[in-house]
C-alpha cells in the first residue's frame, strides 16, 4: 500500500511540475509578445466557487509616463489571441 501511495505521489509530482514548467514557457511567450510593458499574472478566489481564477494584465507606460493596465484574458492562450489586438488600441 505504501508503494502504491508513493507511486501516486509521484505521478502527481510530476505532472504538477509539467504544468509550472508549461505556465513558465506560457509566460515567457506572452511577455515577448506584449513587449509593451511587463504582464501581471493575477489568481484570486471567485465567490462561491473553490477554483482560483486567474487573470492576466498588461502593464505599460502611455505618453504622459502615466503606468496604466489592459486586461488580456483569463487563460494565457486567450492572452496570446488578443494581445495584438490591446495593443492596436495602445
Amino acid at each position: 500500500m505504501l508503494k502504491l501511495s508513493q507511486e501516486y505521489l509521484d505521478e502527481l509530482r510530476w505532472k504538477q511540475w509539467k504544468k509550472l514548467c508549461q505556465e513558465i514557457t506560457q509566460y515567457g511567450k506572452l511577455k515577448d509578445k506584449w513587449g509593451a510593458g511587463f504582464v501581471h499574472l493575477c489568481r484570486c478566489k471567485v465567490v462561491g466557487n473553490a477554483k482560483n481564477k486567474m487573470e492576466l494584465w498588461g502593464w505599460y507606460h502611455d505618453e504622459c509616463n502615466v503606468k496604466s493596465a489592459k486586461f488580456l484574458g483569463d487563460s494565457f492562450e486567450q492572452a496570446l489571441g488578443r494581445v495584438n489586438h490591446v495593443k492596436s488600441f495602445l
